[in-house]
Order: C-alpha cells, then sequence, then structure tokens
C-alpha cells in the first residue's frame, strides 16, 4: 500500500510525500529492488529541481542519494531496466558521462534482447 501510494506522489511530482511513503515501504521489504528503483527516481527528479533552483549544492547532494538506490536497486535484480535507464539519466546530471554511456549501453542491449524475445 505504502508503495502504490508513493507512486501516486512521484507521478503528482510530490517528491517529499513520494520520498517518505517509498522509505516506509522498506523499513517492510527491504529487499525490494522495485522500491528502491522508484525511490532513485523521486530523488532523481528532486536533485534535479534542487540543483536548476536556488540550492544547487543540495541539489547534487540528492542526485547522489538517486544513484545510491539506483545502484542497491540493480544490486538486487541486475535486470532492473527503469533503474538502469534512471541511473544513466543520474549519472548524465552528476556529469559521470563514462558511467552514464556504459549504462546506456547496457539499458539499449538489455531492451533490445527483450524485444527481440
Amino acid at each position: 500500500m505504502l508503495h502504490a501510494l508513493g507512486k501516486v506522489y512521484l507521478a503528482r511530482k510530490e517528491f517529499d510525500k513520494a520520498i517518505e511513503r517509498f522509505n516506509e515501504a522498506l523499513k517492510a521489504d527491504p529487499k525490494n529492488a522495485q522500491l528502491y528503483s522508484d525511490l532513485g527516481a523521486a530523488w532523481l527528479e528532486k536533485g534535479r529541481i534542487d540543483r536548476d533552483g536556488k540550492e544547487p549544492g543540495k541539489g547534487m547532494e540528492e542526485l547522489g542519494r538517486s544513484l545510491e538506490n539506483l545502484n542497491k536497486a540493480l544490486e538486487l535484480d541486475p535486470n532492473q531496466l527503469e533503474a538502469l535507464f534512471n541511473r544513466a539519466l543520474c549519472e548524465a546530471e552528476l556529469t559521470l558521462y563514462v558511467q552514464a554511456e556504459s549504462d546506456w549501453r547496457e539499458y539499449l542491449k538489455k531492451e533490445s534482447n527483450l524485444s527481440v524475445g
């Protein structure tokens, strides 16, 4: 229920509320790759807004939190395409271009295998 509510808040761009719900849900289900992926997506969006607004330092920190959660999602489930996609976006935002390019290539490879298979 908390995960679903977090997704609603994420869709509404209420990132702080989404982050709270995802964190609550992780307490009950700490090995859920999708939860970490969604939490990473929320931090990514929040970080982009803050970095481009009045709090660039805070935004960079939030992007770092995004990367941590997306890494955890992929550690738990290496085939989590959404997490891989968002990690590439996050790495590009953090100017980690070599890592971003590698993740884009991996994403495209996995995604094309799904399309064919």
